[in-house]
């Protein structure tokens, strides 16, 4: 998105900032930039810019709420309260609607944001879709619990309000079955969600019967996961 802006706006890390001045919301930064005999690895300076954009996604990014998909209901979403954000080198603008786009490429993908990088994704590939794809799956005898109970996890879902815009499509394409989406409002539980349940699955007593080794994945294949960890 802040390639794809006029003038475009560079990503630069908080460690590449030396100091900078006040300017005006879209103004160019007045900044100074920190030299380095031995520059940090490109691999850090993608992890440091991630940062950034994870910061603008907490706090600025929100879910469109509805009713119905964003681009048909412009006019209100340009009602809404911007919020501002500023660059670790100064840069700042406040942004309106644009905040409400960003997260609607996870339901309408024909909203994502895309460049040369990054390509549109596939009709199917919103969150709902994803959801109808995969209990399609799933024995039909346990689609309505399963629709009963949707986990939403991972970083990629700290967006304000995208647990209730989830909700409101899925009660859409699944009017007559109960729908909940869950949510922890811990967002630190929410970021590592796997990782702590990877090590309350370590925990368990029984966890030793689940192991598979080299050699018995290679004789069955990724089958034996399936069979062994029921």
């Amino acid at each position: 998105m802040f390639a794809g802006m006029q003038p475009s706006v560079p990503l630069t890390p908080h460690y590449m900032v030396k100091s900078k001045a006040p300017v005006d919301a879209g103004v160019p930064s007045a900044a100074t930039y920190m030299k380095y005999a031995d520059p940090p690895k490109e691999s850090y300076r993608r992890l440091e810019e991630d940062r950034v954009l994870t910061s603008f996604k907490e706090s600025v990014v929100q879910a469109w709420s509805g009713p119905g998909r964003l681009d048909s209901n412009l006019e209100a979403g340009k009602l809404s309260p911007p919020r501002p954000f500023e660059m670790p080198d100064g840069w700042n603008q406040v942004f309106g609607i644009e905040r409400y786009r960003v997260a609607e490429g996870y339901f309408d993908t024909k909203s994502a944001y895309t460049d040369a990088q990054h390509a549109a994704p596939k009709s199917d590939d919103s969150i709902p879709s994803l959801v109808h794809r995969a209990l399609n799956n799933c024995d039909v005898d346990t689609r309505a619990a399963l629709l009963a109970n949707v986990i939403l996890t991972g970083a990629g879902s700290l967006i304000e309000k995208l647990p209730e815009r989830l909700q409101g499509d899925l009660q859409v394409m699944y009017p007559n079955p109960r729908v909940r989406v869950l949510a922890n409002p811990s967002s630190v539980e929410r970021k590592y969600g796997a990782w702590i349940g990877g090590s309350v699955l370590a925990s368990l007593g029984t966890f030793h019967q689940m192991w598979i080794s080299r050699e018995e994945y290679k004789e069955y294949g990724p089958s034996l996961v399936e069979k062994r960890c029921k």
